[in-house]
């Protein structure tokens, strides 16, 4: 089946990857992982990062259509930890992507465009509640991460594991496609 829309939640060892049908439902949405070694040079890491999403979606589904990705904003006084120049490289995974599947024209999102300030637990909450049960079962790991989403919301936690990656890039597909307004309780 041809998937007219691929969102994609960027990392350099792995991306959350779904592709939706032209009537917008959910066609298949997974982890991709890299085969590369984070000590290898950042060139390689990247383009074998973007192979591995053009070869994970040449596996599901036919792609021909548009592609939106999440590219990582820095926040004054480092919010979000870490090396800030790692930014850099998830826009590269992004670039070389759109590069791959030959999008003229790619969709970026930061954050806040698609998910506003909503804290993770929230929001993958929503984005589960916004897919019908025929989409659920195109989600891989769906009720492993749901059973992980659970334990970290009694722990007070915000759940973690890359399957989270997964929910965020259904997320952003579903924010492209008109299905995901952060600002709308339900």
């Amino acid at each position: 089946m041809r998937a007219s829309l691929v969102s994609v939640d960027t990392g350099l060892n792995g991306c959350g990857v779904a592709a939706f049908y032209k009537d917008g439902s959910l066609r298949w949405a997974g982890y991709v992982r890299s085969g590369v070694s984070p000590q290898r040079p950042i060139g390689e890491r990247v383009l074998a990062m973007a192979a591995e999403v053009e070869q994970a979606l040449q596996k599901h589904c036919t792609y021909n259509g548009h592609l939106v990705v999440e590219i990582m904003q820095s926040y004054r006084g480092g919010a979000q930890g870490g090396d800030q120049n790692d930014l850099i490289s998830l826009s590269l995974v992004g670039g070389a992507i759109a590069g791959l599947l030959r999008d003229p024209l790619p969709t970026f999102y930061k954050p806040r465009d698609w998910k506003g300030t909503m804290k993770a637990n929230p929001c993958a909450r929503r984005i589960i509640g916004r897919l019908n049960a025929e989409e659920r079962e195109n989600v891989e790991n769906l009720a492993k991460f749901e059973t992980m989403l659970t334990i970290a919301e009694a722990r007070g936690e915000d759940v973690g594991g890359t399957d989270h990656n997964t929910i965020d890039a259904v997320g952003i597909g579903l924010k492209a496609l008109g299905r995901f307004d952060a600002r709308r309780a339900g």
